[in-house]
């Protein structure tokens, strides 16, 4: 199944974010995308240590910058946990995602209730079925 996350158009106008773009360039930018990304692909949309230390080697970041982008400019959320693990997430991601899963499910119920009128189905069995 093809995931992605909903990018606002006006993203560039939050001072957070023009904070980051000036201080780091695109480079900042790009840790930030990779940083939603790697979140949206996760159920409850958090990364965790053992998963941050996975994309800083993955992408080859160097722990500084990660450091400057998460910690800098407020646009996630760490959490350190009891076990000393970290938890990170964003408020943004979780705002998009809420919004672009509300509007997936009342899709769906938009198109039961078509499919519906259309076959003309009452208690399950279409108009007309032979059986």
């Amino acid at each position: 199944m093809k995931t992605f996350i909903p990018i606002e158009c006006d993203i560039f106008d939050n001072n957070r974010m023009s904070a980051l773009i000036n201080e780091m360039g695109p480079i900042g930018y790009g840790i930030y995308m990779i940083l939603l990304v790697e979140m949206r692909n996760r159920e409850d949309y958090t990364i965790d240590s053992n998963t941050l230390k996975l994309i800083i080697r993955k992408y080859n970041i160097r722990q500084k910058m990660m450091e400057q982008v998460l910690y800098n400019y407020q646009l996630f959320t760490v959490d350190r946990m009891p076990d000393d693990c970290l938890l990170i997430s964003s408020e943004y991601v979780n705002r998009v995602m809420q919004n672009y899963d509300e509007r997936i499910e009342q899709s769906k119920a938009a198109g039961k209730r078509g499919a519906a009128k259309r076959w003309g189905k009452t208690n399950g069995i279409p108009y007309g079925d032979p059986n």
